[in-house]
């Protein structure tokens, strides 16, 4: 976050920087708030990034070092918020390609 967070074309429109994380959260529960979406998120779950105020990407806590990333879009039909990939890792090496 530290190398890719002070560009400027990296994930253009995506929130992820430090200077965001704090409030990533709070963004991501009114996002679910407005759009009346069952699912809440918990206290074991961090929201890491952000896309233009209507989907955001995040693991759960207690799942290890390399957890599972899960996205919520509110241009989806979501009943639930989908897993995208089965590593935090995978996940971020997917963005480069």
């Amino acid at each position: 976050m530290y190398k890719a967070g002070n560009g400027v074309e990296f994930l253009a429109g995506t929130d992820y920087s430090m200077k965001y994380i704090l409030e990533l959260k709070e963004w991501a529960v009114e996002l679910l708030e407005e759009n009346n979406y069952s699912e809440k998120l918990t206290d074991n779950q961090f929201v890491f990034m952000m896309h233009q105020g209507y989907m955001f990407w995040y693991f759960n806590l207690d799942e290890g070092d390399d957890p599972p990333v899960f996205l919520y879009d509110e241009s989806l039909d979501l009943t639930e918020c989908k897993k995208v990939s089965d590593t935090f890792s995978e996940f971020l090496i997917s963005l480069y390609d």
